[in-house]
């Protein structure tokens, strides 16, 4: 637990079904409170959603990388009007918000250094033996340098020793659909992989040169399901920065080729971004519309918050936790 005074602010930063993000201020800097709802009459949280809140504590303090947002400790404190005592997780405020708020801010921004960033962090984890199971863009945070770190490990998994293209150890359960490789939606028994990592990865790549979320013209699930099974991604976006060019657009594909195994590894897609990422032709126009569109869509800030609204794509803790049977420490 930690030590010493910590002072949160009333307004939440970040709603979820079974926590909320505060910001506070612990020994003089600004910090982050992920802090666990009270859920049951009794009093306390219940069993399913306090042991989810220790498995990403146990992954989270395991990792320590400049790609992955820090782990300060747990705390205990105490909220609301009957001052009730709650768990929450601390680390870093990143007062530039996640990767989309960043580039809202900050339009002409190196799109292809923070996918750097993003997929070095996502490589240290796979070098770790840890699946994220939960990469979007709203789960990767940008600090005061610039730079991308990987947070939110609530539906992190261990591979599996002997388990095929590296799959976890339990079968998926929570998640955010419309990161989701198609595999994950068969039923209820499939396993996160790296290759389902990847996937992801793909999709967080489009959001940075679109800045939009995927399949932002659909709102229904089941339609969202039914065109994910049935192989369809994300069209290239007719309004982008120069930065998306025709090979980076291609590993973009790559990420979300239907079968797993033929997905590229996190290092050859680093491997192709760093080499974009040194080419001559990667320039800072400062022209890049600050809402680009897609076909048939018309698109606004508020729209596009629609789709990244907690209520829909809720925090990790929230989808449930999943069992973290090896702890390889």
């Amino acid at each position: 637990m930690l030590s010493g005074g910590i002072q949160t602010d009333e307004q939440v930063a970040r709603k979820g079904g079974f926590s909320d993000v505060f910001k506070g201020t612990w020994n003089g800097r600004d910090v982050a409170i992920k802090s666990l709802h009270k859920l049951n009459k009794a009093g306390g949280t219940t069993k399913t959603v306090s042991k989810a809140f220790w498995r990403e504590v146990v992954t989270w303090r395991r990792l320590s990388h400049p790609n992955i947002l820090p782990f300060f400790g747990v705390l205990k404190h105490n909220e609301g009007a009957n001052n009730e005592a709650r768990l929450a997780m601390v680390a870093p405020w990143m007062s530039r918000g996640h990767l989309i708020q960043y580039l809202r801010q900050f339009p002409s921004a190196n799109r292809v250094q923070l996918l750097v960033d993003i997929g070095e962090g996502l490589r240290y984890l796979h070098s770790m033996s840890i699946l994220h199971g939960d990469l979007k863009s709203r789960n990767t945070l940008v600090d005061d340098m610039g730079r991308a770190c990987l947070g939110d490990f609530g539906l992190s998994d261990v591979q599996g020793y002997d388990s095929p293209y590296g799959s976890g150890t339990e079968p998926l359960r929570g998640g955010s659909l419309r990161w989701m490789a198609p595999e994950l939606l068969e039923d209820d028994q499939q396993y996160r992989s790296v290759s389902s990592d990847v996937y992801a990865f793909g999709m967080v790549m489009f959001e940075a040169f679109s800045g939009l979320p995927p399949f932002t013209e659909l709102r229904d699930e089941v339609a969202i399901i039914s065109l994910i099974k049935s192989g369809n991604t994300p069209t290239r976006p007719p309004d982008t920065t120069p930065q998306l060019s025709d090979e980076i657009w291609s590993i973009i594909e790559s990420c979300w080729s239907y079968v797993p195994r033929n997905r590229p590894s996190v290092t050859y897609l680093l491997h192709v971004l760093s080499n974009a990422l040194n080419a001559s032709s990667i320039v800072d126009s400062g022209e890049q519309r600050r809402v680009p569109s897609t076909p048939g869509v018309t698109q606004s800030w508020t729209d596009i918050d629609r789709v990244y609204m907690v209520g829909e794509l809720d925090d990790s803790i929230s989808c449930c936790c999943l069992n973290l049977s090896k702890d390889r420490e």
